[in-house]
């Protein structure tokens, strides 16, 4: 299997071939399971679907998933215009670990981006610089296979075409816990070892 770059062009996110490259490697929307912050999944559901035990349910055409592909690129052009800057949507793979990539909303020179259209509530937290621990890390997670010291984290509400934003700064103590855990875990997933349980997480919504 080809490793990605950030020259590749023939891997376009959310594109079938980018599933089935991603399946064996941990990318940032991975990372929050393994670290047991997600709300949404437990590690043990993460390492059925990397083995094949189990399917990924389709979720692309669910009407929160869609209002957010339509909104990322409105949000991103509005994100170059304010801050004058020309972003690239790469798919990276880390240079010293193979299972490590990133599929990133925006890169430039400067720093990541990563745009969500999130709740009313949580699109306010982050007017007030307040972010979900799941998302800090998939910048972070970003931040680390890009090289880059700070990523922008922006949350488009397309319903009134408000756009906040906040830095999230680059943290290696992270990346070396990140890093040990999700090496033990796609070793697992590449072993076929069945990791411990999770504990038991709440659903938020």
């Amino acid at each position: 299997m080809d490793l990605f770059t950030d020259t590749d062009t023939s891997l376009v996110q959310g594109s079938d071939a980018w599933k089935a490259a991603r399946k064996g490697r941990i990318g940032g929307s991975d990372i929050a399971v393994i670290m047991r912050i997600s709300p949404y999944k437990t590690r043990l559901a993460l390492w059925e679907e990397k083995t094949g035990r189990v399917v990924a349910p389709n979720i692309s055409n669910l009407p929160h998933v869609q209002r957010g592909i339509r909104a990322e690129p409105i949000a991103r052009d509005l994100i170059e215009k304010r801050h004058q800057v020309s972003y690239t949507t790469p798919v990276l793979v880390h240079p010293e670990h193979e299972w490590a990539v990133a599929s990133l909303d925006g890169l430039c020179d400067d720093h990541t981006l990563e745009i969500k259209t999130m709740s009313l509530k949580k699109h306010l937290d982050v007017r007030d610089g307040v972010v979900p621990d799941y998302y800090i890390a998939q910048v972070l997670w970003g931040l680390m296979i890009a090289n880059r010291e700070r990523g922008l984290f922006a949350s488009y509400r397309p319903e009134d075409k408000s756009l906040y934003e906040t830095w999230i700064e680059r943290d290696r103590k992270w990346e070396v816990e990140a890093t040990v855990k999700a090496s033990d875990f796609i070793n697992q997933v590449r072993s076929d070892t069945k990791p411990p349980d999770d504990f038991v997480f709440t659903w938020a919504g």
